[in-house]
């Protein structure tokens, strides 16, 4: 059988650096390779579980499929993995100590003195072996910050695990932080130093350290790092920020973190290719279309206390390919500005979408009730879990029904408690929750079935009060149908506002299922509703494309003359050419004729073109190709630019499927770039100055001379590979094409994991 290796995550210098992310970007990535993995995390703190610490204190509570109330980072374990977590992926210091003493007053110890090594530590290190038969590794985060006292036993048993099993099935990456002084304008690696001293105390020596900085790290802080901790250069590893946590799986193997573990426990695999993550940050980039979702509670200050559900919303983004904005609306009262109706109406006025997400006690339960009768009255798309959901029935009962003193046994002794408590429940808070996945039946005519496309689905909740079914007959007939039931027929799990285009409560959690690569049901279509909302009508929409048009011609004619107005022959040619996507210039003119109406549909992103990666590849010279026979037909221009010592950056110029010439970078000439070289021998091969029909693939982000140039030649699309923060011209930068004439369309980020290697490798030699 084969033994299991072990990667354990610690942090350093301040908590809430990212170990979570880390750990999971970490699992994302072996999972890539094909290895079995699992994710496990050590709390030190005394709780037995976070499921009564205060959010504010902890972030989101999350909730395993077997009902156990975990970390908020066991939910990010299971997004980039979708592994589900179970209770036995989450101890902590509370936990071990509950175990200890009652192993203690049954006489297990026989008489001995209880200590913390080796009882303790022994408790630990079963937690970390138990069940990880059939495992490739098993991946430990441990939570808290090297040096706080409630990691000491932790630290201890993970150094007699190291001790025990040896490097050979055992790593350790420390994760610390590399803080940046404006005053001095200078990273400083001191509090580096310090973090792995006090982890060398503990008896441990990193294997790898992360250095996560808001700037660039360079070499020469890398090498210092390297040197007075103890830990080889290639070791010392950038963790940059990123404006989105799903970039993280393609960054840290560009920066070498996978190859490094590897290397370690002597592994040889090829890379693995990474292009559903590719996908994934594809689309959260170039998503064009915007909606705002408005979550309402009282947590919103501390986003974190919503982790899984913004998360969620993100998924549902995805998938409909549009951006999510939050409109965070705290609904507690405040002595300054009491909550009215006025006021949520304010603070909801510009929204899409409203969602009202679970909660405990009294406080903010009548804003949230307030926002609620303000989506169901202006027929705005409404998403309630859990507490959501109770709120918007009484909502409901109270202005529909007529039941004005309507409310929940968890706040008010009521003539009609539309919620109460769900079975024998004791005077203990913890523990004592209906929580894990339970099943649900779905009424087959509802929006619920339309979602699910199911009958019957499982869901995960947690909660202590339920609706009290005497009162279904009551919501049913005033047109608030119960589409979801308790297996057993017991409790109802979701409601539904016939009427309205989409108003849905649900008493689980469905934000705890929803993963990047396979968002929740519900979410996708609570999104798709948003972005409903924010349409117009199809004829009102043809009359604002018309005078679009009209609009754009003249506009052109006035900035360019009356030559490039007539390029076109007929309305339909230039309506053909404005759904050619958003990123050339005509379409960008209909995006300004929308927004000065006061529209912001979804028009322009149903057009918007799909980046082919099925169609691209990437040639062993860096080139990205159209097609197979595009790569044989490519000289070998990048391993040229490598043997003079050039970054190998290729560039190929095709029409039809032609080559019409390419290029690589050649040194001794600041402009004899390969974008550049390849347009001007595409040009006097066709003696021509323009390219109109051609398309340019080049495998990285032109800059901005190129980019210019790109424009002058009126090349009509460009492919390009990897993205250049740092010298890049379209994306980043200057963005130079929001000035020039004429824009191409753009794809970028294609095959970028690829192309980003053969450019960081290329490197990697050069410093050796």
């Amino acid at each position: 059988m084969k033994e299991a290796k072990f990667i354990f995550v610690t942090g350093g210098v301040v908590s809430s650096l990212g170990k979570g992310l880390v750990a999971s970007s970490v699992g994302a990535l072996l999972q890539a390779y094909g290895f079995k993995i699992r994710i496990r995390k050590l709390d030190p703190y005394l709780n037995i579980d976070p499921g009564t610490m205060n959010p504010t204190q902890h972030g989101e509570v999350f909730v395993t499929e077997d009902g156990a109330e975990t970390d908020l980072d066991l939910g990010h374990y299971e997004r980039f993995t979708g592994i589900k977590a179970t209770k036995d992926d989450n101890i902590t210091t509370g936990k071990i100590y509950h175990e200890l003493l009652k192993k203690e007053r049954r006489g297990d110890y026989l008489g001995k003195t209880v200590q913390i090594i080796p009882h303790v530590t022994d408790l630990i290190k079963s937690f970390i072996f138990n069940g990880t038969e059939g495992l490739d590794f098993v991946i430990c985060e441990i939570g808290g910050t090297v040096g706080d006292i409630e990691s000491q036993p932790f630290l201890e048993a993970i150094r007699q695990v190291n001790y025990t099993l040896g490097k050979q099935r055992v790593i350790l990456i420390h994760l610390t932080l590399i803080p940046y002084l404006t005053a001095a304008q200078e990273l400083k690696t001191k509090p580096t130093q310090h973090s792995v001293r006090e982890l060398n105390s503990a008896g441990l020596q990193p294997d790898i350290i992360l250095c996560r900085s808001e700037k660039e790290i360079f070499d020469n802080q890398r090498e210092k790092i390297a040197k007075l901790c103890n830990v080889s250069l290639s070791n010392v590893i950038p963790a940059p920020d990123v404006s989105h946590i799903y970039e993280l799986p393609v960054l840290y193997s560009q920066c070498g973190l996978d190859t490094q573990i590897l290397e370690h426990f002597h592994l040889s695999e090829p890379k693995p290719s990474l292009i559903e993550w590719d996908q994934i940050v594809h689309s959260i980039r170039h998503s064009t279309q915007e909606v705002t979702v408005s979550i309402v509670g009282k947590y919103t200050e501390f986003p974190d206390a919503y982790k899984s559900l913004v998360e969620a919303l993100n998924h549902g983004a995805i998938s409909n390919k549009v951006k999510v904005r939050i409109n965070w609306v705290n609904s507690r009262e405040k002595e300054e500005k009491p909550i009215n109706e006025k006021l949520i109406g304010e603070k909801l006025q510009n929204s899409h979408a409203i969602l009202v997400p679970g909660g405990f006690g009294d406080d903010g339960v009548e804003g949230k009730i307030l926002a609620i009768n303000y989506a169901r009255t202006n027929n705005i798309p409404f998403f309630g879990i859990c507490l959501g959901m109770q709120l918007a029935i009484i909502e409901f009962v109270r202005n529909v029904v007529k039941l004005e003193d309507a409310h929940s046994e968890e706040f008010h002794n009521c003539k009609h408690p539309i919620v109460k408590l769900a079975g024998d429940q004791d005077d203990d808070l913890g523990g004592t929750m209906r929580l894990g996945a339970y099943k649900c039946n779905i009424n087959a005519s509802s929006k619920m079935m339309d979602a699910y496309s199911n009958t019957t689905i499982s869901e995960r909740h947690r909660h202590r009060y339920i609706i009290n079914s005497d009162y279904k007959d009551d919501l049913e007939k005033n047109g608030l149908l119960c589409s979801g039931i308790l297996e057993d027929g017991t409790c109802i799990e979701a409601v539904e506002l016939e009427s309205h285009p989409w108003f849905i409560g649900v008493q689980f959690h469905p934000e705890f299922q929803s993963k990047p690569f396979s968002p929740h049901p519900l979410f996708v279509s609570f999104i798709e509703a948003a972005v409903g909302a924010d349409n117009v009508s199809k004829e009102e929409l043809d009359k604002l494309e018309d005078k679009a048009i009209v609009d754009v011609i003249l506009d052109i004619e006035e900035k360019y003359g009356v030559r490039e107005a007539n390029q076109f022959k007929s309305v339909e040619e230039i309506k053909e050419h404005l759904k050619r996507g958003t990123d050339n210039y005509h379409s960008k003119q209909l995006t300004r004729i929308q927004s000065e109406h006061n529209y912001t549909g979804s028009h322009n992103t149903s057009l918007t073109n799909v980046t082919p990666y099925e169609c691209n590849e990437l040639s062993d010279e860096g080139y990205i190709s159209p097609c197979e026979e595009v790569v044989e037909s490519n000289p070998k221009q990048a391993k040229l630019a490598q043997k003079n010592d050039e970054v190998p950056i290729g560039a190929v110029i095709v029409s039809g499927s032609n080559v019409v010439s390419s290029a690589h970078n050649i040194s001794n000439d600041p402009t004899a770039h390969a974008e550049m070289l390849a347009i001007k021998q595409a040009c006097e091969l066709l003696s021509t100055s323009t390219l109109c029909d051609a398309e340019m693939y080049v495998t990285l982000e032109p800059c901005p001379m190129c980019a210019q140039a790109i424009s002058f030649a009126r090349i009509k699309r460009l492919y390009f590979g990897a993205y250049n923060p740092k010298g890049g011209g379209i994306e980043n930068g200057a963005k130079i094409f929001q000035f020039c004439s004429h824009i191409p369309e753009v794809y970028g980020g294609i095959l970028e994991t690829e192309c980003s290697f053969l450019l960081k490798d290329f490197f990697e030699k050069l410093r050796t």
